[in-house]
This record gives structure tokens, C-alpha cells and sequence, in this order.
């Protein structure tokens, strides 16, 4: 698998990796799980474990790194996490690596058991401490820990299920899905987040976990939407961002409108269908505005023309 990550990215950082007995590094999420998928895969998502305080990790590796131009640093207090992004010189994909900085490999685990395949790049061996492997062979999105307490942690990733779902033809896991439509009212932390910032690498994250399986499925992301009840909750955001009543509940019409961005438009021009409001079109470019589908971009977890957004009578 070592090979695997080489034909994309110059991996010569290891080597100044490998000098540190106390610091492991693992690739781990999608590379992982589209290569055993026989799937194209994008890039790498490394994680370092470094058994320090904050400080004592970010100092010593952005020492280590100095040469590589770490990017994008994020600090996820809560998490006790801290994320760059960075492209060693000498790959040969524009494809940045995220690179996660941890105390331990249990700290932040990842989401579902398919993107908790570890790859350790120092000892070039797999861990699947939580069977993984099985359920990419099942065809099952299941998360990680007890899914209620999953989605009420980190709630952008009931909409990271159904993303995965339309993207690999799998199937949400029985108890996953009850849990979101369970949960789903806190998908509005989300909303409201995006809806507050605006813009930033966090952002465009959420709003590719949001839409990224309609790109995929319109179909099945479509009925995904009905069934855990997540297309309400899109309505239930804009009616309180609005002051706007909801006058019709009525289900999302499964269909595919063909474009990344008519299926989008679709999506969000049934949004305002469901409002009490005479200035649909006014109300589909605020909406649109709301969950930053129309600012600008600029990192690549989420692309699309905004000028194709329109809204659809």
C-alpha cells in the first residue's frame, strides 16, 4: 500500500519521521478504503501521534515539517486536535494532504468503519481495530461509536452517512440510520454554524459533507433525505432564519434534474416551496446565501458554478 500512496505524493518527510521513536504516523479514510475498493482515490489523509501536550505536538512537528509548508492550521479545542494541510514538493497531484495531529490513535476516531482502516506508515502494516475491512465487504455505512452519541457530537456527519452512501452504492447500517432520524434536529448546529461564518475551510467542509452524495445520487440521496427526515430539517433552518411559517410538509418528489447544480437548485427551490412566501425566487438567493452555497470558495471540499444555482418554480 506504501507503493500505492507514491505514485501521487513524495512521502521523503518519513524519513525525518522515522528518525523520532515517540512520533507514529498512519494514513487512514478514503485512500485506505478506495484502494481495498479497487476506486480511484484523491488524497491522503495522515494522522500523527505525538503522546505531548498541544504545544510540545504542534511545536515539534511544525519543526519537522518546516521545509514543507504546513497550510490551513486548524485547532479543534474540544477535539484536542489540531489539522493542516500541506503538498510536498516533488508529488505529482495538486491533492493536499489533511494531516491530523493527535496525542493518541484513539483520540478523534474517525467517523465510520470504513474510514477507520489505519495504514501505518512506519511499520507498513493495517490495523482494523474496528472491523473495517468487514463492512467495506458488507456494503455498510456504520459508525464508529454508539451512533447517537456520534451524531450529537459532531452532527455534519449524518449528512457524511448519506454522502458515502450515494458515493460507494452501500447501504446505511440499520441502527446508524434510526439514529438519524433520531438525531436529526441537530443538524441545525451545523446550518447555523455555516450560516454564521460563512466562509473557511470548516465551511466548505460541512457544505461537501451536506451535498456531496446528491453529486454522486440524486436518487438515493433524495430518498435518504425523506427517510431520516434531514429534508425537514432544511426547511425547519430556513422558516427560523426567515420568520417565514411552514405551510406544507409534504415529502421531497425523488427525481434527477440531470446537473450537480439543477439537483441542487431542486433541492433548495423545494426548501421555499414549503414556506409561506410570495418572494420564492428572493427567498431561494437569501436561502442560498444562508448556507453559503453562493459565496465564494476557496479550498475544494466543495465546487460548483454558483452561476447555474437558479431558483425552480
Amino acid at each position: 500500500m506504501l507503493e500505492k500512496f507514491k505514485e501521487k505524493y513524495n512521502l521523503s518527510f518519513l524519513e525525518k519521521l522515522t528518525q523520532e521513536p515517540d512520533i507514529d504516523i498512519y494514513v487512514f479514510g478514503g485512500a485506505i478504503r478506495d484502494i481495498y475498493l479497487d476506486r480511484e482515490w484523491k488524497e491522503i489523509d495522515a494522522r500523527i501521534v505525538y503522546n505531548k501536550s498541544r504545544d510540545e505536538r504542534e511545536y515539534k512537528i511544525e519543526e519537522l515539517f518546516k521545509d514543507f509548508d504546513l497550510e490551513g492550521k486548524t485547532q479543534i479545542e474540544h477535539l484536542n486536535l489540531t489539522v493542516y494541510r500541506f503538498l510536498p514538493q516533488g508529488s505529482i497531484t495538486d491533492a493536499e494532504i489533511d494531516l491530523s495531529l493527535v496525542p493518541t490513535l484513539n483520540d478523534n476516531v474517525p467517523d465510520f468503519t470504513i474510514n477507520a482502516v489505519f495504514f501505518d506508515l512506519k511499520k507498513e502494516k493495517i490495523l482494523d481495530t474496528y472491523n473495517g475491512l468487514s463492512d467495506l465487504d458488507k456494503k455498510l455505512i456504520k459508525t464508529v461509536k454508539e451512533p447517537n452519541t456520534q451524531f450529537k457530537e459532531e452532527p455534519h456527519i449524518m449528512f457524511r452517512a448519506l454522502k458515502f452512501a450515494c458515493q460507494l452504492n452501500f447501504d446505511i447500517e440499520e441502527s446508524t440510520l434510526a439514529a438519524i432520524h433520531k438525531n436529526k434536529s441537530h443538524v441545525q448546529d451545523t446550518f447555523n454554524l455555516i450560516n454564521a461564518q460563512k466562509e473557511g475551510i470548516f465551511v466548505e467542509l460541512f457544505l461537501g459533507n451536506i451535498f456531496k452524495g446528491l453529486k454522486s445520487d440524486p436518487l438515493k440521496y433524495f430518498t435518504y433525505l425523506n427517510q431520516t427526515g434531514l429534508f425537514e430539517e432544511f426547511v425547519a433552518f430556513y422558516a427560523n432564519q426567515s420568520g417565514l411559517s411552514i405551510q406544507s410538509t409534504h415529502e421531497l418528489q425523488i427525481k434527477d434534474l440531470g446537473s450537480y447544480e439543477e439537483n441542487i437548485s431542486y433541492l433548495l427551490s423545494e426548501v421555499i416551496h414549503r414556506l409561506n412566501t410570495e418572494e420564492k425566487n428572493k427567498q431561494f438567493h437569501l436561502l442560498a446565501e444562508s448556507l453559503s452555497v453562493s459565496t465564494p470558495k476557496k479550498y475544494t471540499d466543495f465546487v460548483i458554478d454558483t452561476s447555474k444555482i437558479s431558483y425552480i418554480d
